[in-house]
């Protein structure tokens, strides 16, 4: 699976096809990790080269294509074109083209679990996969070190088959190690690569990172340097990819959603709830918990923080049916 990095590493700008079934919105979201309740793929094992395979709960459509399967190699997040064959065409998010590894080489133990959970109840449940502490082999290989890390993951939502790439934490001291021939991630979605051959087409971000666009590019073109995102999506960077055809994609119920005051001493108010599921969780700017959070009520709901600290927090407010998230800052 090496070889698909290097595939990426050679390609170059093509005109945009229909093969690319999503559109892309960009937000902020306090980065929180998968450690309670989560299922370690590679349990307590190191990993460098290794492919895993989980099935889930619930089928989505990948890029409009049925899937019961998920499967992860190398700082990609793939799933098969088909799952009856999973050895000739993959298509598939890929969260960047570096070649992870767990950051416990060459000894142990692991220090990088690639875990996963399942949250929600049907019909309205995600998915979610991490990288946790991730490290990069070139650092391993060239400098005989593991310190950088990298913090990712990929959620998936039933029913409306959104998928969103959240990015945490890192630390990246080798990027041209890492990253081939540019200084920041390829990140992408993988339409139909032949393992046999490396052929495919890349849809990927392109710009500034806190609000990129969507560029083609193809590995039959090996000539052109491929221009990535300005900087490394920096913590709380949530790429939100919504299928043309998906009721996500026309939910505007958030905005009707207001937070007041933004100063606050004692509480403040989340106001004009329209009818449905929502849900609201405050983060602290380091992305830590509050356990100030639950279920909203149609109009008016008054929020207490009596108990809070001093200091800058996010507030999250979820559509659980959509998967729809707007954030707002409070500063108590």
């Amino acid at each position: 699976m090496k070889k698909l990095f290097l595939f990426i590493l050679l390609s170059a700008s093509l005109q945009a096809s229909a093969h690319f079934r999503y559109t892309l919105t960009t937000s902020t979201q306090a980065y929180v990790p998968l450690s309670s309740n989560s299922t370690a793929v590679n349990g307590s094992t190191l990993w460098a080269f290794d492919s895993y395979v989980i099935p889930l709960p619930f089928s989505f459509k990948l890029n409009g294509v049925t899937q019961s399967n998920y499967n992860i190699a190398l700082g990609a997040a793939l799933s098969p074109a088909s799952d009856t064959d999973q050895t000739k065409l993959l298509s598939g998010f890929s969260v960047m083209d570096a070649w992870l590894a767990d950051r416990g080489l060459p000894l142990g133990p692991s220090k990088s679990p690639i875990r996963y959970r399942i949250d929600g109840t049907a019909p309205n449940r995600i998915f979610k996969l991490e990288y946790f502490n991730a490290g990069f082999m070139p650092e391993g290989q060239n400098y005989g070190t593991m310190l950088d890390s990298v913090n990712v993951q990929v959620w998936v939502f039933e029913s409306t088959d959104v998928v969103e790439l959240h990015y945490g934490d890192s630390k990246i001291t080798h990027a041209k190690d890492y990253f081939f021939n540019h200084s920041n991630p390829f990140i992408s979605y993988i339409y139909n690569i032949d393992v046999n051959t490396g052929n495919a087409t890349y849809y990927y971000l392109h710009g500034n990172a806190a609000s990129p666009v969507i560029d083609t590019v193809s590995s039959n073109d090996l000539d052109t340097n491929i221009i990535t995102l300005s900087f490394m999506p920096p913590s709380g960077t949530v790429y939100r990819f919504i299928p043309k055809t998906s009721t996500a994609l026309i939910d505007n119920s958030l905005g009707e959603v207001k937070v007041y005051p933004t100063y606050v001493v004692n509480c403040f108010t989340i106001a004009s709830v329209p009818e449905g599921t929502y849900h609201y969780q405050l983060y602290s700017l380091n992305g830590s918990n509050t356990n100030i959070s639950g279920a909203l009520h149609t109009g008016y709901n008054t929020i207490a923080c009596d108990g809070l600290a001093t200091g800058i927090y996010l507030l999250n407010i979820t559509n659980e049916k959509t998967g729809a998230v707007i954030s707002r800052k409070i500063i108590k």
